[in-house]
């Protein structure tokens, strides 16, 4: 009986093994807002935080400028300081596995961006995965949308990104932020009063053999 107890415990603990889940950070829930210096947002117990060392960064409202559908009513924007050459950082609670997310831009003119992907936070550790791409120039945002990917088989701490053209080096739109990860697991409550009972046992097994 006792040794029933301390398995089912056991088994109860134990963390379930590739329960992977997405979550996609896309700002909804986000009022408009400029100047910002750091913006965290948390779903299915993961948090990002944003930031743009040495500069801000904006939360805007492109529904109404004929922006993607997929883009919906809030957006992350650099255009509040476009000709500076500073990079977003994105931060994670915990590892990641892979983290895609989406880039557009009104004007006409060429753009190149880049993801670099980090084991560790703020941009340092191992660098685990990149990405990067060109487009021509398009007139209107909803042609101009394009996906970054990025996968780190060794776990991602953070993301370092930007993207615009020579002469606005930060002149993407940013959405839409999928990212996979495996949630730490938390034993319940009532898992843990049974191994507490089973080991009390076992516990009072070993006093009565040794008396």
């Amino acid at each position: 009986m006792l040794k029933a107890l301390l398995l089912g415990a056991a088994i109860a603990i134990a963390p379930s093994l590739g329960q992977a889940a997405v979550v996609t950070f896309d700002f909804e829930g986000t009022g408009t807002a400029s100047g910002l210096a750091s913006l965290s947002q948390s779903a299915g117990g993961l948090t990002a935080t944003f930031t743009r060392p040495g500069s801000t960064f904006e939360i805007v409202d492109l529904s109404g400028g004929g922006g993607p559908a997929s883009f919906g009513s809030r957006s992350l924007s650099p255009f509040a300081n476009s000709t500076s050459n500073t990079s977003f950082l994105l931060n994670f609670s915990e590892l990641i596995a892979s983290v895609s997310f989406q880039a557009g831009d009104f004007n006409a003119d060429a753009d190149t961006y880049s993801v670099q992907a980090y084991a560790g936070a703020n941009g340092t550790g191992a660098l685990v995965g990149t990405a990067s791409g060109s487009r021509t120039g398009d007139a209107t945002l909803p042609s101009a949308v394009d996906m970054l990917s990025v996968t780190g088989s060794a776990g991602i701490g953070s993301l370092v990104f930007i993207g615009g053209s020579p002469t606005f080096p930060n002149s993407l739109y940013f959405d839409n932020f999928a990212v996979t990860y495996t949630p730490t697991a938390v034993p319940e409550p009532a898992s843990m009063a049974l191994l507490g009972v089973g080991l009390f046992g076992l516990g009072m097994v070993r006093r009565r053999r040794k008396s």
